[in-house]
């Protein structure tokens, strides 16, 4: 997410000065000399205004390149001249003084984290934004130590709001238009998920024990004193929630640990290799939840009902099908729903939520609540 998108849900420049403030992986405090770095919020960073431009390669790949032929070459020269040392402080938005020490890196605003690129662009490093929920960094620890994901960056170390991993350079998947073979990346990026994670990580769970886990993850979200929330969004949530959850009718329910934003935007290729990242929303789900997502692009379009359409039409054509088990849906339904209140709900947004109530809606539509 953009941080011309953060800063109208979030204080996001204290929130980005508190968290790198009090960020010290070595656990030994330095005295904080403070320095001036600029923002761009449309290209979604923050840098020292005489930052190399070499760090900004894999930025100017994403954001220079449209799917539209005359878009492309506007944006191109926008992005150029916004990240060069020249022409940089002119393009920013915003001054904001930050520690010194992060002078020579480049800093990358996120949902409940912030990625920095070291200057030799040999690994980058994520951080949990002060105020958010420890499993944002906790559960993509525990899921890359234990899978070896090879379509996934390699962690290299850890701490307890952090994480270090290798550096991954490429275009987003969503912005490669006329690739050839596109489809042929979707393939094999599916069958690696198959292989890597979803089987080997697959268990099953009585209904009623996933019933009560779900509710238990949707109240800790939604019972915490420092959320901004009305009562009136927090009911329908619970309520919806309530609603599917009941409609389930198999006595066991699949699940795996799981992305959770399994789209082509978090897939970036480079030649005939590709690596899926940002996997702050990993957790253990109905075992179909990413491809779902993938499938269905919903994350694109936002449209459950869309979603659902394309994931069956795949589900009948190319898992060889006759129809999606009913108990798909209502699965989906109940992890999508938990999705939108895990992005949604937080204790630094301004308002919480309120795109969570818009899947509930869609929901009662689907299900003519």
């Amino acid at each position: 997410m953009r941080i011309s998108m953060l800063e109208k849900r979030e204080e996001f420049y204290n929130i980005l000065y508190n968290t790198l403030v009090e960020w010290h992986p070595s656990g030994t405090k330095e005295d904080v000399l403070l320095t001036e770095f600029i923002a761009n919020k449309f290209l979604n960073f923050i840098a020292h205004p005489n930052l190399t431009d070499q760090i900004f390669s894999n930025l100017v790949a994403e954001y220079g390149t449209s799917t539209s032929l005359w878009k492309n070459l506007l944006q191109k020269a926008y992005v150029n001249l916004a990240v060069s040392q020249t022409f940089r402080k002119k393009f920013s938005h915003k001054s904001i003084s930050l520690p010194y020490r992060f002078h020579d890196k480049l800093i990358l605003g996120g949902n409940h984290r912030l990625r920095i690129f070291n200057s030799g662009l040999q690994s980058s490093t994520v951080i949990l934004k002060k105020g958010e929920a420890v499993e944002f960094i906790e559960n993509e620890i525990q899921l890359k130590r234990a899978f070896d994901l090879t379509y996934a960056p390699t962690l290299i170390k850890a701490g307890s709001n952090w994480l270090e991993e290798e550096y991954v350079k490429g275009l987003p998947l969503n912005r490669i238009k006329y690739v050839a073979g596109k489809q042929d990346f979707i393939k094999k990026l599916i069958a690696l998920h198959f292989e890597q994670l979803l089987i080997p990580a697959k268990v099953q769970l009585n209904v009623q024990e996933y019933r009560y886990w779900k509710n238990e993850k949707l109240q800790q979200k939604l019972q915490n004193p420092q959320l901004k929330i009305s009562s009136e969004i927090r009911n329908q949530l619970e309520e919806t929630f309530d609603f599917v959850s009941k409609r389930l009718q198999y006595e066991l329910v699949d699940l795996s640990w799981s992305h959770g934003d399994f789209q082509e935007g978090n897939v970036l290729v480079d030649g005939d290799h590709f690596k899926v990242i940002d996997w702050e929303a990993a957790e253990k789900r109905f075992w179909l939840y990413d491809i779902f997502v993938l499938i269905g692009d919903l994350r694109a379009h936002g449209d459950v009902k869309e979603a659902l359409n394309r994931f069956e039409n795949f589900v009948s054509r190319d898992q060889n099908r006759f129809e999606m088990p009913i108990d798909w849906q209502q699965l989906l339904l109940i992890e999508e729903l938990l999705y939108a209140v895990y992005e949604d709900c937080s204790p630094n947004f301004y308002q919480s939520g309120v795109k969570a109530a818009r899947v509930c809606d869609q929901i009662k539509a689907l299900l003519d609540i």
